[in-house]
């Protein structure tokens, strides 16, 4: 089973009760070491990424935080300060833009379906700022802007993954370097994201972001 943030987090908080107790200061964890340890599945680095930088504190820094499209590098080495862990305020806390308030946000929100729901909890979590319009996202990459679409079906009718990637590329220009469709994790919708050119995926830079009891993984 692949690891989940929750996992990556308590084996963090374990390693920094430890390095206490071994009356050290500081404590450097290395992402593809902390990955290697505790995730026996399918890769999860960027969810092991995602927990390291949760965990950051202020006084905590980055020694390695390497600039790839995904947000996850095996390189991402983080020290982490062991003074103070219960009163330290995060270090990281993403604001994203875009959003209304009071009564109009609690609509909204009742109004969106549980996968765009997890992919803004996913996406806060990395922490990459983005922007949301009738469920298509721009998210501020590190070479551009990554845009996202998310699929859901209208009442009982499944959607069509070619229309949804076809909306999508309509988008197309210079200053966006990367295109993802959102779905729930099916078979269905495995089997029509297989049906995709992979050609077309590649010269494209298009991923699937397969969601499925509140876990994302990105293909």
């Amino acid at each position: 089973m692949s690891a989940r943030v929750s996992d990556y987090v308590k084996a963090i908080q374990k390693m920094k009760l430890e390095a206490g107790n071994q009356n050290k200061t500081e404590l450097i964890i290395r992402a593809g070491d902390l990955h290697s340890q505790v995730n026996k599945g399918t890769p999860t680095l960027v969810t092991c990424c995602m927990a390291m930088k949760k965990m950051m504190l202020e006084d905590d820094e980055f020694l390695k935080n390497p600039e790839n499209k995904s947000g996850a590098s095996a390189n991402l080495t983080i020290k982490y300060q062991l003074h103070d862990l219960e009163h330290r305020l995060p270090l990281l806390r993403p604001k994203q833009r875009g959003r209304k308030k009071g009564v109009q946000m609690k609509k909204k929100e009742e109004a969106k379906s549980s996968v765009q729901i997890t992919l803004e909890e996913w996406l806060a979590k990395i922490p990459l700022s983005f922007t949301e319009n009738k469920g298509t996202f721009d998210v501020q990459g590190t070479y551009g802007i990554w845009k996202i679409k998310v699929a859901v079906p209208r009442g009982r009718r499944p959607f069509d993954l070619d229309d949804v990637v076809y909306s999508l590329l309509k988008y197309a220009d210079e200053k966006t370097d990367k295109y993802s469709v959102c779905m729930n994790d099916s078979k269905e919708n495995r089997r029509q994201w297989e049906h995709i050119s992979p050609v077309l995926r590649k010269k494209m830079n298009i991923t699937a972001i397969f969601v499925k009891n509140g876990n994302v993984e990105e293909y």
